[in-house]
């Protein structure tokens, strides 16, 4: 019966509603059905989180390592710059490297202060950066017959979950003088 139409009935009613207001046996369950799906929210959200967080972490180390490596050298090679990307994919371990780009570069100046790119390498899916350009940050902090070693890291981070962030492009640029000499030639 939808509605009430004596007063017995709506007596009726009356008290099997204070009676379920009274009731407390499955109060337990009936908040925990409530919060589950909250908790597990915030579950997911703080491990896609600190993820990110990590991944950005080993980027930033990656760029740092690779400029810093290619720096203490007085030459390079390819098989050099190889070396350096095997170094970038073992610090960025356990993420996976497919959606890694590396992209090195040394900036150089001439006697006039003409700025160039004195080599580059490429590596991973993109090459990590706009190529062929020189980048942008670097340009003022090259002198005449000077250089700077320029590394781009760019990874693509994918969600553990994929509910909040699905891919994330994270990019980090290092930049460091050589050590040993002026410039660093490619052999």
């Amino acid at each position: 019966m939808l509605f009430a139409t004596n007063r017995s009935e709506i007596r009726e009613i009356k008290l099997r509603l204070s009676q379920f207001a009274k009731e407390i046996r499955a109060l337990g369950a009936l908040e925990f059905a409530l919060m589950v799906p909250v908790l597990l929210l915030l579950w997911t959200g703080t491990v896609e989180l600190a993820a990110l967080h990590l991944a950005s972490r080993k980027v930033t180390i990656a760029a740092q390592s690779a400029a810093d490596l290619i720096s203490q050298e007085v030459s390079v090679t390819d098989a050099t710059l190889e070396d350096i990307e095997q170094a970038i994919n073992a610090i960025m371990a356990p993420y996976p490297t497919d959606t890694l780009g590396i992209n090195l570069v040394s900036v150089t100046a001439d006697n006039d202060g003409n700025v160039g790119i004195g080599w580059r390498y490429n590596g991973g899916f993109a090459g990590g950066g706009a190529l062929g350009a020189i980048p942008p940050r670097a340009i003022p902090l090259v002198e005449r017959n000077d250089s700077v070693i320029v590394a781009i890291v760019t990874y693509r981070h994918r969600g553990t979950f994929d509910l909040f962030f699905t891919t994330t492009e994270i990019t980090e640029e290092a930049f460091v003088r050589p050590r040993r000499v002026a410039q660093i030639p490619q052999l």
